[in-house]
């Protein structure tokens, strides 16, 4: 049986550029509110001002790009769970909060990149309180920044092989590019196509929102597309705790 928290989970996502329509802010939030069945609070972590979403500005401003995941790290929250935006949910992610009982204090799928730069794959991760992540990254940012390939790269070289392997979590383009599997929870997009560019049968009754969002902040601005799609506040975790944990 699962061990009961009355503390709910901290779920992030990281916003930062123009690469993304904040709509993919609002569609990850409406698939986690359907798929992580627990109590959890959604945090953007962004320079932005995102209505209705619980907006936590980068502590340091002077990264780019994928390095300001690495900002995570300095929060001081606990139970902490992160998805990067162009992601597809397709099933139940109860079980994610099994990984907080693991060996590890850091959970992510294994690297499955043909460039193979580090054996992580921080599109999705778990972790409890890592500020040493942090820490150990801003000793040497700037060489860190200039000769590593992105945050997974870091993360797997200060780690090591101590981190936990999360299962049910597949690329796109090397894994579901026809069809799901089956055993997927979440479908990772790298590189092009973007989840809402995709033409593929499957993903379309998965990215409604995204799609829908992104044409009415095209046409109205993103707060009366939110008003037309009649997106609510959220100001008490989501969830409940009447499923148990499945494993994958």
């Amino acid at each position: 049986m699962p061990i009961a928290h009355k503390e709910p989970l901290n779920v992030w996502c990281v916003f930062w550029g123009t690469k993304y329509s904040p709509a993919y802010v609002y569609a990850l939030r409406e698939a986690l509110e359907v798929n992580l069945r627990v109590p959890f609070i959604f945090r953007c972590m962004t320079d932005e001002d995102l209505p209705f979403i619980d907006c936590v500005p980068f502590p340091d401003k002077n990264l780019e790009g994928w390095w300001n995941k690495m900002q995570l790290f300095a929060s001081d929250t606990k139970r902490n769970l992160y998805f990067d935006l162009d992601v597809i949910i397709t099933g139940s992610l109860i079980y994610l909060e099994q990984y907080f009982q693991y060996k590890f204090d850091f959970s992510a799928p294994s690297n499955w990149a043909a460039s193979g730069f580090g054996g992580i794959q921080s599109s999705v991760m778990a972790w409890d309180h890592r500020p040493d992540i942090w820490e150990a990254f801003n000793r040497n940012r700037e060489e860190n920044v200039s000769s590593l390939y992105g945050d997974q790269e870091f993360i797997y070289q200060y780690l090591g092989e101590d981190w936990n392997r999360i299962e049910g979590i597949y690329s796109f383009k090397y894994h579901c590019l026809q069809s799901l599997r089956g055993d997927e929870r979440v479908v990772v997009f790298h590189g092009k196509p973007d989840p809402h560019e995709t033409v593929n049968t499957w993903t379309w009754q998965y990215t409604i929102t995204l799609r829908n969002l992104i044409s009415l902040i095209t046409e109205f601005g993103l707060l009366e597309a939110l008003k037309r799609w009649d997106i609510k506040v959220i100001s008490q975790p989501k969830g409940d705790r009447s499923e148990e944990l499945t494993s994958i």
